[in-house]
């Protein structure tokens, strides 16, 4: 009976597969937990500012009450850091919230919303959550964004536009010149913004001067906060106001409100933070440019795409190879790519530097 008063749009939703968790490797093949390295979820492996642990432990004994519904203390602090006004900003339950109020607030049934491919898969489930029309958007052969063609897509019954800059899992952004062609046609642009730090440059300030514009931003990645699912948006006063009246009130709680002001104000931890990681993703790319069979592709997020080149290989067979070393990593077939592609987070330099060795172990024993 279920099945038959399931909305439709639910039934022919697939189910968001994450990357592979310690604990599930640890139980699999047997290996102690500490022994286990994850570089499958584009995790931030030097943890959370200080300051925003502390935060969450002051605050710890007021969760009886109510965090401040529109998440205010947290918006004035951003508002600030970019030089705009708390009314350009909504908080959300991670930038994943922010993105589906945005669809929820926008898409009417059977209007098209063009996505590039490949990139996250939430773009799509959420248009088909909210019955639009997905146009695919192929990447060109170096997946940067093709953006002659994609121009040619928009037409009168699209809506929205997704973009991902840097973009997951391929680490390529959108130039400033190529997304401005874009916001000067009729539809809301949403730029997922979320490895933003790791990048040369972020395209919020554009959101002065373009009203079609969303910029998706999270705490989740560079800030270390991804457990407290914490977000936000950045855009044009009409827009957030109209996110704000599909936003369900309280939706961000207490303590990832403390943390993520706390985190804000630690610029020395964040900017330590990307140093590293920035240095652990070049080391990455110079040591895997070096192997014969694969080929890298430049990022800028705290990721590496890369690809097996020749017959017979398999990343998913190297993955399931390096799980049994205790090293996490993610294929991209849930991406929608060939059995050839492994995408690589970033890791503490001991994490990057046992990873190149046992991929280089499992390569020349044609694994």
């Amino acid at each position: 009976m279920i099945d038959r008063l399931v909305r439709k749009g639910v039934a022919e939703l697939p189910e968001y597969i994450p990357g592979k968790s310690k604990e599930e490797v640890v139980r699999r093949f047997g290996l102690n937990y500490e022994d286990v390295v994850k570089l499958a979820s584009n995790e931030n492996p030097f943890g959370p500012s200080p300051l925003a642990v502390k935060a969450i432990q002051e605050y710890a004994e007021e969760v009886n009450v109510y965090p401040e519904s529109g998440a205010e203390t947290l918006r004035k602090e951003l508002a600030s850091s970019f030089s705009l006004k708390p009314q350009n900003l909504i908080i959300g339950n991670g930038s994943d919230e922010v993105m589906e109020l945005a669809v929820k607030a926008f898409l009417n049934p059977g209007e098209e919303v063009i996505i590039p491919f490949p990139t996250f898969s939430m773009y799509e489930s959420f248009t088909r959550l909210y019955s639009g029309k997905i146009v695919r958007h192929p990447l060109d052969a170096s997946f940067d964004y093709a953006v002659d063609s994609l121009l040619d897509k928009i037409t009168p019954r699209t809506k929205i536009v997704f973009l991902c800059s840097p973009n997951n899992p391929t680490g390529s952004v959108i130039s400033e010149g190529d997304l401005r062609q874009i916001l000067e046609r009729e539809v809301l642009v949403i730029l997922d913004e979320a490895y933003a730090e790791f990048a040369d440059k972020s395209m919020v300030p554009l959101v002065k001067g373009y009203e079609n514009l969303l910029v998706l931003r999270t705490f989740s990645k560079a800030y270390g906060l991804a457990g407290l699912r914490v977000g936000y948006g950045v855009a044009g006063k009409k827009i957030i106001d109209y996110l704000f009246r599909v936003k369900p009130p309280f939706n961000v709680n207490l303590l990832a409100q403390r943390a993520a002001v706390e985190a804000l104000r630690d610029i020395e931890h964040l900017e330590q933070t990307v140093a590293r990681t920035v240095a652990g993703r070049e080391y990455l790319i110079r040591e895997l440019s070096r192997l014969s069979g694969v080929k890298v592709y430049q990022s800028q997020g705290n990721f590496v795409l890369l690809e097996l080149i020749g017959d017979n290989v398999s990343a998913r067979g190297v993955m399931e190879e390096m799980m049994k070393e205790g090293i996490i990593v993610r294929s991209c077939e849930g991406f929608g790519l060939e059995d050839r592609y492994i995408r690589v987070s970033v890791g503490r330099e001991e994490e990057n530097t046992r990873f190149i060795q046992k991929f280089k172990e499992k390569l020349s024993h044609g694994k």
